[in-house]
């Protein structure tokens, strides 16, 4: 997964309602599967310029771990800085994306302008505590990233 930060923000998507994929109807990173012989830097990589059509810089290692409450999934999280307008990305994945602050995942649910209602976050304390962990990164108040 990736965190693309700006402003304090992190970018974040709606996922879709489709049967079958974790967490669909959620607000969550963007990111993805990892295909096989791929490096799950790579593969963050990929799923951004996939999921928003935008192309990373630096990319700094936030950690690995395993989500049993979204079917045991395994999250490598990345983040990295968005230079880009929001309105100058393209949503290609998803019902709806933007910067979201860690006041209103912490809310637990967020508002979708393009669907016209609120919907749910995946995971809401380790969403909030990776957005605060990437901020933290980038402002470099944290020591250097170990993989960039």
């Amino acid at each position: 997964m990736i965190l693309p930060i700006a402003r304090g923000r992190v970018l974040l998507h709606l996922r879709d309602l489709k049967p079958g994929i974790n967490a669909p109807g959620h607000w969550g990173f963007l990111g993805g599967a990892i295909s096989p012989g791929e490096k799950s830097r790579d593969a963050a990589r990929r799923e951004l310029l996939e999921e928003v059509g935008y192309a990373a810089g630096r990319l700094h290692w936030l950690g690995r771990k395993r989500l049993p409450e979204v079917g045991g999934v395994v999250c490598y999280a990345y983040c990295c800085a968005l230079d880009t307008p929001v309105n100058k990305l393209h949503l290609m994945e998803g019902l709806d994306f933007g910067l979201k602050s860690a006041r209103q995942i912490a809310s637990k649910s967020i508002y979708s302008r393009r669907m016209g209602r609120r919907f749910p976050v995946v995971v809401p304390e380790y969403t909030e505590r990776l957005l605060r962990k990437a901020v933290s990164i980038l402002s470099g108040t944290a020591g250097r990233s170990k993989r960039s």
